[in-house]
């Protein structure tokens, strides 16, 4: 899944951090949220309802979120383009269903 998270930024196709978040939300192109693991309860209250009104999916540490869109760490990170995400969201999905063989993860909603 990090694979296709770093996929969408390389095409500019990302929103990295609470504000680009919610900015992405407002204008209508969020396709999907990517939390890390351990981002602070704050970082997830500043989505408000926009963390709410798209598929949501968590995964790895900050810095392993970071490192997929080119930056030292990375709490939360929205996919702009709808195709890549309806893909991260599946590959998501996989993971919770085990199908892939890896551990359910923590958070997980459509």
């Amino acid at each position: 899944m990090l694979g296709l998270i770093g996929i969408a930024c390389r095409a500019g196709r990302t929103a990295v951090g609470a504000d680009a978040v919610r900015a992405a939300g407002r204008k209508g192109t969020l396709g999907a949220l990517v939390v890390a693991r351990d981002a602070s309860d704050r970082a997830r209250r500043r989505l408000g309802e926009t963390g709410r009104a798209v598929p949501t999916a968590s995964v790895g540490t900050r810095e392993t979120l970071g490192r997929s869109v080119g930056r030292p760490v990375a709490a939360l990170v929205g996919i702009t383009d709808r195709e890549l995400a309806r893909r991260i969201v599946a590959v998501a999905t996989e993971r919770a269903d085990g199908q892939d063989g890896t551990e359910r993860p923590e958070e997980f909603r459509r």
